[in-house]
């Protein structure tokens, strides 16, 4: 036979496991019952609470919506602590794509893109997904869980104290400290994407803001030859010579021939804004200055970021 606590085989007229001492059943014993298994699998902490539930969707023929409080505070540490793996690893992987999103949503919203409607869409169904619908299903989750790690053993052994042994030592909860460790590291990645994110979204929309600044300085140098050969403003940019298009995110340009200057709109996938090129006569031609009163500084380059007014 086979000693229930730990599993370790012991000889049929044995009292005690030589390995961790528990008592043993010495007479033959009769098959488990579903409620021996499910204790055993469950484990001693809120074992009663867990059972009464259980028991109740085992009548039922299926698990219904309950509430659980510390899946509703707590979640990503309850399913650790239950042992559910496999769902706590989903329920990251989910809440580290929100998290990015909610990130992203924030960056957005700095650079005045983004609507009020889609955060508050986006908030609400955070709420649902990883507050309201791990409360009303985590008795369920967990009675499915049991019910799996059940069938595994009684699929692999025939004696019920061998049955009982193994799922008590799959089942119960994690201890608290490897509990710690687990969250913290956890967390540690969550933080870490939740910084990174925003970091390479700016550095992505600084990229794409220096390219249409490159498409500027080509106008630029057009107008600047024009002004050089003629000594006057180019009444167009088609009479300057330049007649290139306009790279992604460069929604518009528009050319004042009165003072030379140009006025770029950004537009999607760049953020929203406007820079505006101006030159200035100086000596051997024309100074260019740059400037945007809607886009971030930290978003521009520094020649042209030195040059805000």
């Amino acid at each position: 036979m086979f000693c229930p606590r730990c599993g370790s085989p012991c000889p049929t007229d044995a009292a005690f496991c030589a390995q961790c001492g528990n008592r043993l059943q010495t007479s033959p014993s009769a098959a488990a019952t579903p409620a021996q298994l499910f204790a055993e699998i469950v484990g001693p902490h809120r074992r009663d609470y867990y059972l009464k539930r259980f028991a109740r969707y085992h009548q039922q023929g299926a698990a219904g919506l309950t509430w659980h409080w510390p899946a509703f505070f707590c979640t990503l540490p309850w399913l650790l602590y239950r042992k559910l793996w496999g769902e706590a690893a989903i329920y990251f992987s989910l809440a580290l794509l929100y998290g990015f999103s909610v990130a992203s949503g924030l960056a957005r919203a700095a650079l005045g893109e983004g609507s009020a409607i889609a955060s508050g869409m986006i908030g609400v169904l955070g709420f649902v997904l990883f507050w309201l619908l791990p409360a009303l299903l985590a008795n369920a989750i967990y009675y499915r869980h049991c019910e799996r790690q059940i069938r595994a053993v009684l699929g692999r052994h025939e004696h019920p104290q061998r049955q009982l042994g193994e799922l008590c030592g799959r089942g119960g909860t994690t201890h608290p400290v490897a509990l710690v460790l687990m969250a913290a590291l956890l967390f540690g990645n969550g933080l870490i994407g939740a910084v990174v994110l925003p970091s390479a979204h700016d550095l992505q929309q600084k990229r794409r803001i220096a390219e249409i600044l490159g498409f500027g300085q080509q106008m630029q140098q057009a107008i600047d030859a024009y002004y050089k050969e003629h000594g006057a403003l180019p009444p167009s940019l088609e009479h300057a010579g330049f007649t290139a298009s306009p790279p992604l995110g460069a929604g518009s340009v528009v050319y004042t021939p009165l003072d030379g200057s140009l006025r770029i709109t950004l537009a999607q996938p760049a953020p929203a804004g406007v820079l505006d090129l101006t030159p200035q006569v100086a000596a051997g031609g024309l100074q260019w200055h740059c400037r945007s009163t809607q886009l971030s500084a930290q978003l521009l380059p520094e020649n042209c970021r030195a040059r805000l007014r």
